[in-house]
């Protein structure tokens, strides 16, 4: 897995980080190098309707030994609180998590099968920390931000969950 300018620049048209066409700098930070971040997207096309935009440029590569990814997309979050965003991954019946530097902080086997949904993260238990739920055939997970299992869980269901979504139901926090 390899992450590029394009794909981790974020903003928008009219309002992102940088400005149309702004400098692209930040904050002394940027994506896991410190350095400044990618231009904001350019929003004005020209009367052909194309632009011309900055070639993409490969940050880092995400390197792990076999078990392919091929049906979850990965998840973005700083799981553990350090201000940098770690990359979450299902690949085939593991989940991998990356830190900003590119090296595998953990991994969670699940030994029941292929993780077909995404990861889902989230503070599910209301404890100001971020969990990650992850489904492998008849089987959901929720780990917490260091990849151990939490107390309640595996549960089984039914078998193929195919997705994830988690939402405040009951407006509870």
């Amino acid at each position: 897995m390899a992450l590029s300018g394009a794909a981790m620049s974020a903003g928008s048209c009219g309002g992102g980080a940088g400005g149309e066409g702004g400098s692209g700098t930040g904050a002394g930070t940027g994506v896991g190098t410190g350095g400044p971040l990618p231009p904001a997207p350019v929003c004005n096309t020209t009367g052909m309707g194309s632009v011309t935009t900055q070639a993409p440029e490969l940050f880092l590569a995400l390197t792990d030994q076999g078990d392919e990814a091929w049906l979850g997309s990965p998840a973005v979050a700083d799981l553990d609180g350090d201000g940098e965003n770690e990359v979450i991954v299902p690949r085939d019946e593991v989940l991998v998590v990356w830190g900003a530097d590119g090296q595998v902080k953990w991994r969670f086997k699940t030994n029941v099968g292929r993780i077909w949904s995404s990861p889902v993260v989230a503070d599910f238990r209301g404890d100001q920390k971020l969990e990650v739920a992850i489904a492998a055939r008849d089987t959901l997970f929720m780990l917490d931000a260091d990849g151990n299992l939490l107390s309640g869980f595996p549960v089984t269901w039914e078998d193929e969950m195919r997705s994830l979504a988690a939402a405040d139901v009951d407006g509870d926090g």
